[in-house]
């Protein structure tokens, strides 16, 4: 196993001794992909410049949460009260 790189160690084995599995090959495409993502900023067809890079975490207020569901009942109408309904035990 001389060329496996195991996640989140320094070396064979992960903290506490504990060994890690070793990155799978979707785990090293997602991580390229990842660092691509990073590094290339995309512009979509017809704009003038790249799409602004997304933050690492996003805070929705109560506010916020409660005007996106009187927007949502007031464009659907038939499905109204869909996202702040109360979930029931089965």
């Amino acid at each position: 196993m001389a060329n496996t790189k195991w996640v989140g160690s320094r070396g064979a084995h992960g903290v506490g001794g504990v060994r890690r599995r070793p990155l799978s090959r979707l785990d090293k495409a997602l991580a390229g992909i990842e660092e691509l993502a990073r590094r290339e900023p995309v512009t979509p067809e017809g704009a003038d410049r790249p799409l602004l890079p997304l933050p690492a975490t996003v805070t929705i207020t109560d506010a916020e949460k409660d005007e996106a569901f009187e927007t949502w009942d007031d464009l659907m109408p038939e499905y109204a009260g869909l996202w702040d309904a109360e979930v029931g035990e089965e």
